[in-house]
């Protein structure tokens, strides 16, 4: 197992060059055109986040962030596992995507973990095209500082429904 890397140049301490890595898309805009060109046409991720931000001003405390969560999950089931049904059309070529997404999801959530490595979202994964690997981009807030945010991010790594379901991905339902 191990982590797919690249490399960067860093110019000063908020700026740097980084290597372009071809044959990727960001796993955000991935799962926003699935959303779109599959059964959720009228409701995209955008849209879950201006849901969540509304309904959160009507329902105060845990239980109406979990309701509305709830209520986002419902209407955004996941949708991950088209990816490999997309980009891998040989039984062999689908394993091992298969397999190299697992590897590499459970390598970068364990090493996020141990570095606190923070700022993790869709946006900040890419997917390889070629060989279904996750390659984590952005990686600025690192060793805990996250904890340091306004808002402290509190999660060590992202495993949403999408995360679970390309793991499963990739598993015929």
């Amino acid at each position: 197992m191990n982590m797919r890397t690249y490399r960067v140049v860093p110019l000063s301490s908020r700026a740097g060059v980084v290597e372009w890595v071809d044959a990727t898309t960001p796993f955000g805009v991935w799962l926003t055109g699935a959303y779109k060109s599959l059964r959720h046409k009228s409701f995209s991720p955008s849209d879950a986040l201006d849901l969540a931000k509304a309904e959160n001003e009507k329902r105060a405390g845990t239980a109406g962030r979990l309701a509305t969560f709830r209520k986002i999950l419902r209407q955004l089931p996941p949708v991950f596992r088209y990816f490999a049904f997309r980009h891998f059309h040989l039984p062999s070529d689908w394993y091992e995507a298969r397999l190299r997404y697992t590897r590499s999801t459970a390598v970068a959530s364990v090493l996020g973990y141990i570095l606190g490595i923070g700022d993790r979202h869709s946006y900040n994964i890419l997917l390889d095209k070629q060989n279904g690997e996750v390659i984590h981009i952005d990686l600025g807030i690192a060793f805990d500082m996250g904890k340091l945010l306004s808002v402290p991010e509190l999660v060590p790594f992202r495993l949403t429904q999408n995360v679970v379901d390309g793991k499963l991905l990739m598993t015929l339902r």
